[in-house]
């Protein structure tokens, strides 16, 4: 199995570390930014397999991240999770909005999280990219 390749974006640096560890240990390639600005950077550079960003975060928010990598032909069909903190039904409307995929509420069992993980990586959603080309 190659190794796929996901970024997670969160300014929360204890959560962070525990996500990309948790992800490391299953066999993902993991990089991981405490801002958005950092992260979009990379992205828009090397093209995860999947990106997993905090909603509610400094500059940069996880919607807007969702809106910039939709609005750029190289990054609009990477598959997203969204997650938060906070149980906002605006905010979670908003994300449906923004065409995220996947939206998890913090806290969340590790189990759950992988799922989901591996559930957005296994998406048809990164096949559009080959079939909007015909």
């Amino acid at each position: 199995m190659a190794q796929e390749r996901i970024f997670i974006i969160d300014d929360d640096t204890d959560f962070l570390e525990l996500c990309t560890k948790r992800l490391e240990h299953v066999g993902y390639q993991v990089r991981s930014f405490e801002n958005a600005s950092d992260a979009i950077k990379a992205i828009r550079n090397e093209k995860p397999d999947l990106v997993i960003s905090d909603i509610k975060m400094p500059g940069l928010n996880g919607l807007e991240v969702c809106d910039l990598l939709r609005s750029n032909s190289f990054t609009k069909y990477i598959p997203m999770i969204l997650m938060t903190g906070y149980v906002d039904k605006k905010a979670y409307v908003e994300s449906l909005d923004a065409k995220p995929l996947f939206f998890v509420a913090k806290p969340f069992g590790a189990k759950d999280f992988l799922e989901t993980v591996r559930t957005a990586i296994d998406s048809p959603f990164h096949l559009e990219e080959h079939f909007s080309k015909s």
